[in-house]
């Protein structure tokens, strides 16, 4: 009984902090939504984030999302901002606005929102809402890289393995590649297996490429498991076994 009483309440603590549902919603979230319906900003962002993501249990609504980032973005809130952008841009619970999809994300990426910094890269590559503009998007793309925005960095290295705005440049991409896998960006790995298995500016190493794409498909990104079962088709048994212990990256970065 004396053991089995520290592990009821810790049990009881993780239900009330961690553990959402419709009917009994955290402690936690539940001091969040107070703050948020309080006024403040930071919290109706989390709220915002939380009814888009379907993050900390709550259902995903993007009407709800929109109200909340509506209120955090009245307050110049650069996460508010950003979010509402977002659904401007994508037209979700919203009617699709591109205009002002790049007016909200103006104004975020000026308050320093990195996420927004990236979102401007994007519309100034593809030309949306925006006449296209690469160097435009590379400048972007650089600011939000600076902050260590793995997004961007990868979209850096697609345009420099892409030659887009620039000469194309392999080694250059390979060392935005490197960055952003280095923060788990699957994309990033995914194209990092890319350049191994095709020798971009190296030389070909199908079980370095085979070891990337296996570890972008563990976060079921599927670009990364097609080309796993493409490369998987190409090679031994006794192959695939010796790839699944070789370095993707890691030695690459400690280099």
């Amino acid at each position: 009984m004396i053991i089995g009483l520290p592990i009821f309440i810790g049990y009881q603590l993780y239900l009330n902090y961690f553990v959402y549902t419709d009917t009994n919603p955290t402690r936690h979230d539940l001091r969040i939504l107070a703050r948020a319906e309080d006024g403040e900003a930071h919290a109706q962002y989390l709220m915002g984030f939380y009814r888009i993501t379907g993050r900390q249990g709550l259902p995903v609504d993007s009407t709800a999302a929109r109200r909340w980032f509506e209120k955090a973005a009245a307050q110049n809130h650069a996460g508010g901002l950003y979010g509402l952008g977002d659904l401007y841009r994508r037209g979700d619970g919203v009617d699709r606005d591109i205009a002002r999809a790049v007016s909200l994300f103006t104004r975020a990426a000026e308050d320093g929102s990195p996420a927004a910094m990236n979102a401007l890269g994007d519309l100034y590559r593809h030309g949306e809402g925006v006449d296209k503009d690469p160097r435009a998007a590379l400048t972007w793309y650089r600011r939000a890289a600076a902050e260590d925005y793995a997004p961007a960095q990868r979209n850096l290295g697609i345009m420099a393995a892409n030659g887009e705005g620039m000469a194309q440049n392999f080694p250059a991409a390979l060392a935005w590649y490197l960055k952003a896998a280095g923060q788990g960006d699957y994309a990033a790995l995914t194209n990092l297996g890319i350049m191994f298995e095709y020798g971009q500016s190296m030389k070909k190493e199908p079980l370095r490429a085979w070891s990337c794409y296996f570890r972008a498909a563990l976060s079921h990104y599927e670009p990364a498991n097609r080309r796993l079962k493409a490369l998987s088709d190409q090679l031994s048994a006794a192959q695939i076994e010796e790839a699944r212990s070789a370095f993707c990256f890691v030695d690459l970065v400690q280099e």
